[in-house]
């Protein structure tokens, strides 16, 4: 694994879930290993994601820091909905051909049922791995480590105790003409719930649209690769604001011209009667 690998894997997870990582790098016996800590989770008390490259596999794992126990008590708590999701999300990691293990308390755990999950947890192991791969060819090979590092960290981020967005300035104020660091601050607290809602949706569901079934990479090529629009299936504007969106039941990964016209009218065409408009059948 190269240093620009790992630099591209860690702006790639960047990108998708707003979170900055502090990055490293190394080789064990297993084989080459990157290292993405989320900044603000120091050590001792937080984890880091290791994506390593084997014989014909990527597995990547959670590895948690030696005083992390308050913060596995905290992802105990996470609630019953975000569990779902959590066991949704790993089935469709399985589906795709990977293992994902689960111990707690070094007890393995079933992964898509967290009814029999212990009630206290002292302990937490994860780790998604897919093998055989052929991973000669650099292009396959980092998707392979975006592909399940990122399966990897969506179910991180659905056990964390995440915050709601709080934004640190006045909604008025120009973001363009606060320092380059504070703008980024700023940008990842105001928008930081709507990026992960965004990337689980996109774990979970990909990045064909479900109107028109495009794959932007099929018709740009590398440019498009990964690249939708996420839409939400009930307006924001309708619901209660303390609903909190549910990334797999309400968003749908969608190309950009269906979802300009999805809002052609208000509220939003569903996207049912748009994939009728496609295919000219009557309602």
């Amino acid at each position: 694994m190269t240093d620009a690998d790992a630099r591209a894997l860690a702006e790639r997870l960047s990108s998708q879930f707003g979170l900055t990582f502090v990055v490293s790098e190394g080789t064990d016996e297993n084989g080459p290993f990157v290292d993405l800590r989320p900044l603000g989770l120091e050590p001792p008390e937080g984890f880091k994601l290791r994506v390593q490259l084997g014989w014909r596999s990527v597995e990547a794992s959670l590895i948690l820091d030696t005083y992390s126990g308050q913060l596995v008590r905290a992802m105990n708590q996470t609630e019953l909905a975000r569990r779902k999701q959590f066991c949704e999300l790993a089935a469709k990691t399985i589906g795709l051909g990977a293992t994902v293990r689960l111990l707690i308390n070094n007890s393995e755990q079933p992964i898509v049922d967290s009814s029999t999950w212990p009630p206290a947890w002292q302990s937490l192991s994860l780790s998604v791995r897919r093998s055989p791969l052929d991973l000669s060819d650099v292009n396959a090979r980092m998707q392979e480590m975006r592909t399940w590092a990122g399966a990897l960290l969506a179910m991180i981020v659905l056990l964390l105790p995440l915050n709601e967005d709080v934004p640190t300035v006045e909604p008025d104020m120009d973001l363009a003409g606060l320092p380059e660091g504070a703008r980024t601050r700023v940008e990842v607290n105001r928008y930081e719930r709507n990026r992960i809602n965004r990337a689980i949706c996109i774990q979970v569901k990909g990045t064909r649209c479900f109107v028109c079934a495009t794959d932007l990479a099929q018709v740009y090529g590398e440019i498009g690769r990964d690249y939708i629009h996420v839409h939400h299936l009930i307006p924001l504007a309708s619901k209660d604001s303390n609903y909190r969106v549910d990334p797999v039941r309400d968003l749908i990964p969608i190309c950009p011209n269906c979802h300009a016209m999805a809002h052609r009218r208000s509220p939003p065409i569903p996207p049912e009667e748009l994939t009728r408009m496609i295919r000219g059948t009557p309602h």
